[in-house]
C-alpha cells in the first residue's frame, strides 16, 4: 500500500531549531539587586496581607457591634409596641365593661 501523497517526505517540514542563549559574563551586583527587589516585594505583599487581615477583623467586630445595637433597638421598639397595644385593648375592655349594663339593657 502506498503512503498518501501529502504524507510523503517531500512535504514534511523540519522542526524549528531551539534558541539557546549563553551569557558571556555574570553580573553579581545585578543579581543581588534583583534578589533584593524580589525580597522587598514579598515583604510588602506580606504586610498588605497582614493589614487586610486586621481590616477584616475590624469590619467583623464593627458589624457584630452594629448588629447587637440594632437588635437592642428592635427589641425596645417591639416592647413599646406591645405595651401600646395592651393599653389600647385594656381601654377598650374597660369601656365595654363599664357600659355592659347599658348594652344588656338594650338586648
Amino acid at each position: 500500500m502506498k503512503p498518501p501523497l501529502l504524507k510523503s517526505k517531500f512535504f514534511k517540514l523540519r522542526k524549528t531549531k531551539q534558541f539557546r542563549f549563553h551569557p558571556l559574563y555574570y553580573d553579581a551586583d545585578k543579581e543581588r539587586l534583583e534578589e533584593r527587589k524580589e525580597r522587598i516585594k514579598k515583604e510588602l505583599e506580606q504586610e498588605k496581607k497582614d493589614m487586610s487581615r486586621e481590616a477584616i477583623s475590624m469590619r467583623i467586630s464593627f458589624a457584630h457591634k452594629h448588629a447587637q445595637r440594632s437588635a437592642a433597638k428592635d427589641e425596645n421598639r417591639s416592647t413599646i409596641r406591645f405595651i401600646v397595644i395592651l393599653l389600647i385593648l385594656l381601654y377598650l375592655f374597660y369601656k365595654i365593661f363599664i357600659n355592659l349594663d347599658d348594652i344588656l339593657a338594650v338586648l
